[in-house]
């Protein structure tokens, strides 16, 4: 039984105001920034981040190779591999520079190009 003077949706909407105004709650006239709360790690979304360790562990593998086989390109694309991925945030670009660096000792060596 609501007592006389006060109305049971006035007092919902009082109720809810207070809900919605409370600190650390974000306003409803607000809109969500696109992308909020993808950052993981370094500025790394969790694909980029996937993707940074597995072009890392094959340049790990590229300079071990490389000192095994005296291959200087590889070890040079590997210790490439394990270090542009702390200077570059952005997961396509990643993607693209770890497959290029990835597959540059295979190209120069299909050209004859050895260093």
């Amino acid at each position: 039984m609501a007592s006389e003077g006060h109305d049971p949706n006035s007092i919902c909407k009082t109720i809810n105001d207070m809900l919605n105004n409370a600190p650390g709650t974000p306003s409803a006239n607000t809109a969500p920034t696109p992308g909020a709360g993808d950052e993981l790690f370094m500025g790394l979304t969790l694909s980029g981040l996937l993707l940074a360790g597995l072009f890392s562990l094959v340049g790990m593998a590229f300079v071990i190779y490389a000192r095994k086989q005296g291959r200087l390109i590889v070890g040079v694309c590997g210790v490439a591999l394990m270090a542009f991925t702390y200077f570059i945030t952005n997961t396509w670009l990643i993607l693209l520079i770890g497959t290029l660096l990835s597959f540059l000792p295979l190209i120069l060596k299909r050209f004859d190009i050895d260093l």
